[in-house]
């Protein structure tokens, strides 16, 4: 139940007509994920979107951010590290519409070397290149995980679910491309994709944002919207596009 403050400031921007904001709320980074999410929200509501993959799931930051702005359909959620995916697993009982795949999405299946990082956000099937300051991209163990294609799990999870209008979501820090090109041929099933864009990659191997938005131009997928990791002012590293398909 909200607290009383809540509910009066709820009051008060109905009474008002207006947002009210906490001076964080302001901050670049704040700003950049209200955008987002606001974007998302619109984007679910216009186009009936009625399930979400969710390839790097992480710790279920996406899965808060869409429940908390209003979408309750199905979301399957993809994540490699044994802990997280557990959590996530725990997290789908309560929920009631999430499930989780422990498995890595790659354009080929088997065995892979997973780097997990410092900070659990930057792990990833590739190696690290220091670009980047702070240490958070530094690998601290390997894991061995299973790889899949989203070609083949597609098909899985559309007769379970029965969707009919998903949408991608990737977040598999320099991987994203390789998961695409392991799903050309469900890759028109989707509405929509939300994809990191590398302006200067952390990763060894990971292609230009320039290679990534071709890609998507050449399979009849046009830009909705850009999101800017705002956390490395004044240098820009990666950006998110959200693309819808076209044809």
């Amino acid at each position: 139940m909200p607290t009383l403050k809540k509910q009066l400031v709820s009051l008060a921007e109905r009474i008002l007509g207006v947002k009210i904001l906490r001076p964080h709320s302001l901050e670049p980074p704040a700003l950049m994920e209200r955008f987002e999410s606001e974007h998302l929200r619109k984007l679910f509501n216009y186009f009936q979107v009625d399930c979400v993959f969710d390839v790097g799931a992480n710790a279920g930051q996406y899965f808060e951010r869409i429940r908390a702005h209003g979408f309750h359909g199905p979301i399957v959620s993809f994540e490699p590290i044994p802990e997280l995916a557990s959590a996530l697993g725990r997290r789908a009982k309560e929920d009631g519409n999430l499930f989780v795949e422990q498995i890595a999405l790659d354009k080929g299946a088997g065995p892979r070397t997973f780097n997990v990082m410092a900070v659990s956000q930057f792990s990833s099937l590739h190696m690290p290149n220091n670009v980047a300051s702070g240490g958070g991209n530094s690998i601290v163990r390997t894991l061995t995980v299973e790889a899949q294609t989203l070609d083949k799990i597609f098909q899985k999870w559309k007769e379970t679910l029965g969707f009919k209008r998903p949408f991608l979501k990737l977040d598999t820090q320099g991987h994203d491309l390789a998961v695409i090109e392991g799903g050309q041929g469900v890759l028109p099933y989707f509405i929509g994709v939300q994809t990191e864009l590398s302006a200067r990659p952390i990763y060894n191997g990971v292609p230009t944002y320039r290679e990534v938005l071709d890609f998507y131009d050449a399979h009849g997928f046009q830009l909705s919207a850009i999101v800017m990791n705002a956390d490395h002012f004044p240098d820009l590293f990666e950006m998110d596009a959200i693309l819808l398909r076209t044809k």
